[in-house]
């Protein structure tokens, strides 16, 4: 049995065979992941929440009052996690990019 090698050099052939015959990772990086997606719902919903309560509140309602900031408490944390999750996709989306540009590097030097 042949030992497999892992030395830098064949580690980055070996992710080259694999993005060459993986066209789809293209496509599936552009699509929006279901956890930033479902927080961008999150906050669209907890912005409605808070323009209804906030009209209540303005009209002296101690209750809505009380849930508007529970309701803006919800909102900046799901602001931040949404923030810390964007970051973590834009790395993400930077290693596939390079991945990407050394892959079409290594098709137009490899003649294929």
């Amino acid at each position: 049995m042949a030992m497999v090698s892992t030395t830098p050099r064949a580690f980055h052939w070996l992710m080259v065979s694999v993005l060459l015959q993986c066209p789809q990772v293209k496509m599936e990086a552009s699509l929006k992941p279901e956890l930033l997606d479902g927080l961008d719902r999150k906050i669209k919903q907890l912005e409605s929440e808070a323009g209804t309560l906030s009209r209540a509140a303005s009209r002296k309602d101690r209750v809505a009052a009380n849930c508007l900031e529970d309701v803006q408490v919800a909102l900046e944390l799901a602001k931040a996690q949404r923030t810390v999750v964007s970051g973590q996709l834009d790395a993400e989306k930077a290693k596939l990019a390079g991945l990407n540009k050394l892959r079409w590097a290594c098709r137009r030097g490899g003649g294929g």
